[in-house]
Formats: structure tokens, sequence, C-alpha cells
């Protein structure tokens, strides 16, 4: 008569297996889970970024325009708009106009300088 077949050693296979698959989906999930943070950090970076050209152009455009140093806060932005002259010829004095902005919650710092026809107040 023979003897039925020996099942013990499957038992314990199978548990391995079960134990592995679980492994390499948990592994998966932190993988992706990281990769979701660090897609999130970099779409907030992009967003800050393109916030600071924005602000920094239209600063520098239509921002006050004097030998003064103003400054003032803007869209989580602390500013700051420098002019001073350059020494160029007349008629027409030319000025470097400096926008510096500081981001609050990051502290990023963003600076735009431009060369531009001085303010009225200096031409006499």
């Amino acid at each position: 008569m023979a003897r039925p077949p020996d099942n013990r050693g499957v038992d314990g296979y199978a548990l391995i297996d079960a134990l592995v698959a679980l492994f390499i989906m948990a592994m998966a999930l932190i993988l992706s889970l990281q990769a979701t943070a660090q897609a999130r950090r970099a779409a907030t970076q992009a967003w800050e970024v393109r916030r600071a050209q924005t602000l920094l152009a239209h600063l520098a455009e239509i921002g006050p325009r004097s030998f003064e140093d103003t400054s003032g806060f803007s869209d989580g932005f602390a500013w700051r708009i420098e002019t001073r002259t350059t020494g160029g010829e007349r008629p027409i004095e030319v000025c470097r106009r400096k926008v510096r902005i500081d981001n609050v919650r990051s502290h990023r710092t963003y600076e735009l300088a431009t060369l531009t026809a001085c303010p009225m107040a200096s031409v006499g």
C-alpha cells in the first residue's frame, strides 16, 4: 500500500510567499508616498518662484519712483525698491533700479535689477 504524500512543508512556503508579497506591496506604497511628497514640494516651490517673478516684474514696472528706498508687503513677500543714479549723461539721467523680495514663510530671496530713466526729482 502506498503512503499519502507529505504536505507539511508546503504550508510554510505559502506563508513565506505571502510575507514577501506583503513586503513588496509595503515598499511600493512607501516609495509612492515619498514620490508624492517630493512632487508636492516641487510644485509648491515652482508656484512660489512664479509668484516671485510676477511680483518682481510688477514692482519694477509700476512701483514707486523716487530716490528714497521704498518697502512694503504683498502676496506673502516683503519687498524693497532702491533707485540709484549711475552717473549717465544728461538730458536723460540713467538710474539703476533694484527690487528685492523675501518670502515670509520659506525665507527665500529674489532680486531684479534694471536700468531706467531717473525720477524727475533728480533732473535740474
